[in-house]
């Protein structure tokens, strides 16, 4: 298991785990608020597009 973290700014942490659940299919994940980030326990650590996804279309947009 790796760990990762993402910024805390208009993310909701049940839409952010439910993309990771996707991305690792029946395998342990954690997600834990630490300052202003999650902080991820997952199998590996997210890719820049996997985090370009999360930016794009997980966190809330400002006309959201």
């Amino acid at each position: 298991m790796d760990i990762d973290a993402v910024k805390r700014y208009r993310l909701r942490e049940d839409a952010l785990e439910s993309y990771l659940r996707q991305l690792f299919p029946g395998q342990d994940i954690q997600v834990n608020v630490q300052g202003i980030s999650y902080s991820l326990t997952i199998p590996r650590k997210l890719t820049a597009p996997e985090r370009r996804y999360i930016d794009k279309k997980i966190r809330s947009q400002p006309d959201d």
